[in-house]
């Protein structure tokens, strides 16, 4: 992560925010096929309902983000930036992993990882129960 040089005003805002955000909504259900067979499905908050809950606590307490896309010589990375009014910032860099080169496949690693990166700034949790990846890993739950 980096931050300006000081963050003492973006900090108390950050933390009266996040006591502000609801849960949102998980408004999209998957059933994913494992390539071991077999199936699991989950429930997620989609990127559109995450900004729904941020977007005003976190404009009362005088922050903003931004998504933006940095490419280097090898891959393309996901910049999110926490701005406060003071001019103070801090954000976080996350790589992008696109299997194939096409606007589609860009476009969904995108969005995911939009999600995934502001959840994880704000501290929001948009999942399901976390099960330690165990159903994903095809490991049996007891």
């Amino acid at each position: 992560m980096k931050t300006s040089e000081n963050i003492k005003a973006l900090i108390p805002a950050l933390i009266a925010a996040q006591g502000a955000f609801r849960a949102p909504e998980r408004n999209r259900d998957v059933t994913v096929r494992m390539s071991s067979g077999g199936t699991y499905e989950f429930s997620y908050a989609t990127l559109d309902a995450v900004i729904a809950v941020v977007r005003g606590p976190l404009a009362a307490n005088g922050l903003a983000f931004t998504q933006t896309l940095e490419r280097d010589e090898t891959a393309w990375r996901l910049v999110t930036t926490l701005y406060h009014t003071s001019g103070e910032w801090l954000a976080s860099e996350t790589p992008l992993f696109v299997m194939d080169r096409t606007s589609q496949q860009f476009g969904a690693a995108l969005t995911y990882m939009r999600r995934y990166a502001l959840c994880a700034l704000l501290g929001v949790a948009a999942e399901n129960e976390d099960d330690d990846a165990n159903v994903a890993d095809d490991n049996r739950m007891s």
